[in-house]
Formats: structure tokens, sequence, C-alpha cells
């Protein structure tokens, strides 16, 4: 397999109309803990077109029910949520505007199982 190291520019979604920012304290709580958790939440047209993207995966991958270790290699469409603007901007508020898809794995948990 002939792999190849690409980068993409970051196209800004003419059709998001807010702009998402963390807060100061959000910011505050990342730099001591590591971690935040936003108030921003995904659109319920995004959260739907995931799912549909999801199920053609399945049907085409069953092995891949609640994991795929390398996602883009089996479908590049999921690199569209990726390249979510919102999320891009709260990530470019703590670590800089450089950022790097490292790895793409998909975990798909059923509710209420496991832990």
């Amino acid at each position: 397999m002939n792999k190849q190291l690409t980068f993409l520019t970051r196209g800004r979604n003419t059709a998001q109309t807010e702009t998402v920012v963390l807060t100061e304290a959000q910011i505050n709580h990342y730099n001591e803990h590591g971690y935040v958790i936003p108030e921003y939440r995904l659109p319920s047209e995004q959260v739907e077109a995931i799912k549909a993207q999801y199920s053609r995966l399945i049907e085409l991958h069953p092995e891949f029910s609640d994991y795929c270790p390398a996602l883009l290699i089996q479908d590049t469409g999921f690199l569209n949520f990726a390249r979510n603007d919102a999320i891009l901007d709260m990530v470019g508020q703590l670590i800089g505007p450089n950022i790097a898809l490292w790895n793409s794995s998909f975990f798909a948990k059923p509710a209420k199982v496991g832990s």
C-alpha cells in the first residue's frame, strides 16, 4: 500500500454562523487539569450525518462494529467531521492554530454497555 503524507488546509464552514470560544475559566481548567468540557454540542444534523456514515462503514465492514483502528483508511468521508470549525476553534485556543490529525480511530459503544 502506497502511503503518502498529505496536508489539508482547513476550510471555513460558511454555513456556521456562530463563533464558539472557550471562556478564560475553561482555558484555566484545561491548563490545570489537562482537559475541558465545553458547553458546545454538535448540531443534531451533524450527529445524524455521523450515524449515517457509521452505518455505511458497518455495512461494508461489520468487523468494525465497535472499534475501527484506522478509520480514514476505510472511509475518508469521516475526515469532514474531524474538520469541524467550532471544535477546531476551541482546540486552537488551547494549543494554537497548527493542528494535526494524528490518528483516526473510531470507538462505538452502545449506551449502558461497558464502563
